[in-house]
């Protein structure tokens, strides 16, 4: 394998958590002007979703121990609405908890229960409901700050559907080439933030 620098990736190794990941056409070859390498280079365009549906998280909520653990809805509105989540106590922890929302789906850090007392209250399976599909449905392919956000489309905070393109195979020798051609139409091209990075994914 080839040493590659720290500051070669905006994010060093990311890994593509989705409840579900489907492509979009074939897999095809790319770059073949380029003979930089033995190895050939291959785009592959994914759809990934993170949200999870109401079913789903009410299949996990009657699995749920902790007297904690629960549906809950936000204190305040955010964005013109309130927000609804899942907290799943941890087991052998009395503070902390596991977070699944409609549009994100399994958060990767924990939060404690003096947060999430704060910011949250406990509501009842049938009052989230309602409120969870709405979150759900509304950020299919739109950010959670809602049809008024200032940087919409090219926003993707809290959006359940991103579109990912994966180049695989020889991308070593072609890292120079696609950092400068990002660089240079980042922004007529209106990408977002996380959209001109570069990431290893595995």
């Amino acid at each position: 394998s080839h040493p590659v620098s720290a500051r070669r990736f905006n994010e060093g190794v990311t890994d593509i958590v989705a409840v579900s990941i489907k492509m979009v056409g074939n897999a095809r070859e790319v770059f073949t002007e380029y003979k930089l390498s033995h190895v050939p280079t291959v785009h592959t365009h994914v759809v990934v979703d993170r949200g999870m549906g109401w079913e789903e998280v009410r299949a996990l909520a009657r699995q749920a121990r902790g007297k904690c653990s629960g549906f809950y809805r936000s204190r305040r509105e955010q964005y013109h609405r309130q927000l609804y989540l899942l907290a799943l106590q941890k087991e052998n922890s009395s503070h902390l908890f596991n977070i699944i929302r409609p549009n994100t789906g399994r958060s990767f850090y924990e939060e404690t229960k003096t947060d999430l007392l704060n910011k949250y209250i406990p509501i009842t399976p049938e009052k989230a409901e309602a409120g969870w599909k709405a979150q759900y449905d509304s950020t299919r392919e739109r950010c959670i700050h809602g049809p008024t956000c200032k940087n919409a489309p090219s926003c993707l905070v809290g959006s359940r559907l991103s579109h990912l393109h994966l180049l695989s195979g020889g991308i070593l020798p072609l890292l120079s080439l696609l950092e400068t051609t990002l660089a240079r139409h980042a922004s007529s091209l209106e990408l977002s933030k996380e959209a001109k990075s570069l990431r290893c994914s595995s």
